[in-house]
């Protein structure tokens, strides 16, 4: 799997040449005489492939711009409970943060966060096998030897888990403050630590498709060239914000138990 830097450097590099000012977005497809990506012939192979590229980026842009601004408010609270100062942006946010956990550290302070996920199948599919099958649980190894019944028993398998996470602080020989801050803010940092990871596979698997695309295609006409290129341009910012909650992410790391259940 590529580094997500070597990728995000490939992008950044693109965008320079080819990105558009403006985004191929859910809102921006509500007025199709302005966005070329509703205009595709979603018939075609080629100009559905890019459209459904530019529909995954601008999806990954949006949640990863989410998840680092939760980076940043994290950092820019602890930074106003510790009366540090609040710079703009979250790489600047964090580093501030960090600099005042690498002091407690350099002092002897032990700062970590320790972060406990237990995870379950959703409950739903597994009431819908219950209720085929009529049977009080579902489980594949004792599922009854019928169509309808394999079928509901392979859903609970392949459904959806769902996983809470519960993150406590670590910290010795820390300023009241500073374990206050980063109590506080314990459990927020365990979500969005796992959302990052959650997203990693995503962010490195779209990239090396979407380069390609421009030298597989057949025929790539001006809407089709337009929406690629505001697809890149998604991926780009994308990868800038990924950078960026990661990074922020580092200020405090994470000591990750294994999950439950």
């Amino acid at each position: 799997m590529r580094d997500v830097k070597s990728v995000a450097m490939q992008f950044l590099a693109l965008a320079a040449v080819l990105v558009l000012p403006a985004a191929c977005s859910r809102e921006r497809r509500a007025a199709p005489a302005g966005d070329p990506c509703s205009r595709l012939d979603l018939s075609l192979l080629d100009q559905a492939t890019v459209g459904a590229y530019a529909e995954a980026a601008a999806d990954l842009r949006a949640r990863l711009a989410e998840i680092e601004g939760r980076v940043f408010y994290a950092c820019d609270g602890m930074n106003a409970r510790l009366g540090l100062p609040r710079p703009r942006n979250t790489y600047q946010a964090c580093a501030t943060f960090r600099a005042r956990v690498d002091e407690a550290r350099a002092a002897g302070a032990q700062v970590s966060l320790q972060v406990s996920a237990s995870c379950a199948p959703d409950g739903a599919a597994g009431d819908r096998c219950q209720e085929t099958c009529q049977l009080e649980s579902c489980a594949a190894t004792t599922c009854p030897d019928s169509t309808p019944c394999r079928e509901a028993c392979a859903a609970v398998a392949e459904s959806f888990v769902q996983c809470t996470t519960d993150t406590v602080a670590l910290t010795s020989d820390v300023d009241t403050e500073l374990g206050s801050a980063i109590t506080q803010n314990a459990n927020e940092w365990g979500t969005l630590a796992r959302l990052v990871a959650e997203l990693q596979a995503t962010v490195t698997g779209l990239g090396p498709p979407l380069l390609a695309y421009a030298q597989t295609a057949d025929v790539i006409g001006k809407d089709e060239q337009d929406c690629y290129q505001n697809a890149l341009g998604d991926l780009g910012v994308a990868l800038i914000s990924f950078d960026a909650a990661r990074d922020g992410l580092a200020s405090l790391p994470a000591v990750f138990s294994p999950a439950g259940n």
